[in-house]
C-alpha cells in the first residue's frame, strides 16, 4: 500500500451502485481501489529495485491481480470477476503493459476533488473576506 496517507471523498449514493452497493466484499474492494489510486501524476515502480517504471496519472493505480487478491484476502478469480464487472459498468478501464496492469478509475475527478486546489480556493476565499 502507498505510504501517502491522505483521504478520499465518498458520496452516500455509493450504496445505490449496482456493483458495490449491496456486496460488502466488493464495497471494500472498491474503497481499496480508490485509496490506491494516485491523486497526482506519479512514477511507480511495480517491483522494488527494478528499473522498469510505470507513469501513472491521477486516478490510476498499477497492481497485479495477485497483489490485489493478497491485499484484500480474495482469490484471483474473485478479483478478476470484480474488475470485469467494474469495467462492464464503466467504472474502470484497465490495460496490461509489459506485464503490469494499469487500472484507470473513470470519472475520478467527478468525486475525488484535488485537495491542493481546494485548499487554494479556501485560502483565496478567506483572504477576500478579510
Amino acid at each position: 500500500m502507498s505510504n501517502d496517507r491522505g483521504f478520499i471523498a465518498l458520496h452516500r449514493k455509493i450504496f445505490e451502485n449496482p456493483v458495490v452497493g449491496s456486496d460488502a466484499v466488493y464495497f471494500r474492494a472498491w474503497i481499496w481501489l480508490l485509496c490506491e489510486a494516485k491523486y497526482k501524476p506519479t512514477r511507480h515502480r511495480p517491483i522494488a529495485g527494478k528499473s522498469f517504471a510505470v507513469e501513472l496519472q491521477r486516478g490510476q493505480l498499477s497492481h497485479s491481480r495477485r497483489f490485489i487478491a493478497n491485499a484484500l484476502g480474495l482469490s484471483e478469480q474473485r478479483v478478476r470477476t470484480f474488475l470485469n464487472r467494474l469495467k462492464i459498468e464503466g467504472m474502470i478501464l484497465f490495460q496490461i503493459n509489459q506485464g503490469q496492469m494499469v487500472i484507470t478509475i473513470c470519472n475520478y475527478d467527478d468525486y475525488q476533488f484535488d485537495a491542493d486546489e481546494n485548499n487554494q480556493q479556501i485560502n483565496q476565499q478567506s483572504t477576500q473576506t478579510k
